[in-house]
């Protein structure tokens, strides 16, 4: 009995030696399966920031490109502006000041955001004077809109010169701009309207839309003594 007793302490004691070796495989086979798994976050974290970083490489580079194209675009169209700029001034009509009898007073009206003035008949008057627009109307006379000078814009461009009506080109010189545009009626005046763009050096400045105030037909040299009377700052 007594060696019985012996015999199944030691397949106790065994077990115990046994179930302590096997904790302790456990308790590491954990630990190293936790490492593994802080490894495999930790490395997918980074192959995240990866790719997070060669997207915002990819979109600098794009951002550059486009940036790049758009100077070579702007640069080739100043390039072809230049050359029709040249063009027109050899065949443009210079507007020279005109005298002071066929101007008497008129008032001067200078806008200092659009860097540009000019003279006005008697009986008109500035109903506008903003960075946006200067605009002028016949005293007391209401829809009496005959000048619009605004920072030039293409869109605006055309779609004033989509009013016009049996249009024909015109081009002047004043104080070394050019003035080219096109002129011709509108449906709802017979009278000439003109619609002009200033530039210098293959720059575009200025967008105008004019008519002689008077409404009156064949007044085109009275438009063309209102233009002669501006003056520009620098630029």
């Amino acid at each position: 009995m007594k060696r019985a007793t012996q015999i199944l302490l030691g397949i106790l004691l065994g077990a115990l030696a046994t179930g302590a070796g096997i904790g302790i495989f456990l308790a590491k086979a954990n630990s190293d399966r936790r490492a593994l798994a802080d490894r495999l976050t930790e490395t997918q974290k980074q192959a995240e920031r990866s790719r997070e970083e060669n997207r915002l490489a990819i979109e600098e580079a794009n951002r550059k490109l486009t940036e790049a194209n758009e100077e070579v675009t702007k640069a080739q169209n100043i390039i072809e502006m230049l050359g029709e700029e040249r063009r027109l001034m050899a065949s443009a009509d210079p507007l020279p000041s005109p005298s002071s009898f066929s101007t008497y007073r008129w008032s001067e009206a200078v806008s200092v955001d659009l860097g540009i003035s000019l003279k006005i008949p008697l009986g008109t008057e500035i109903a506008e004077n903003t960075k946006e627009a200067m605009l002028a109307d016949v005293e007391n006379q209401s829809d009496s809109l005959w000048l619009s000078v605004m920072p030039y814009t293409h869109d605006k461009e055309l779609e004033w010169r989509e009013r016009l009506q049996s249009t024909s080109t015109v081009s002047f010189v004043i104080h070394d701009r050019l003035i080219t545009g096109h002129t011709g009626p509108t449906a709802l005046a017979k009278d000439p309207n003109y619609v002009l763009r200033i530039q210098k050096k293959g720059e575009p400045s200025h967008l105008i839309w004019i008519r002689d105030p008077s409404g009156r037909t064949g007044a085109q040299n009275r438009v063309e003594n209102i233009l002669a009377t501006m003056t520009f700052d620098s630029m």
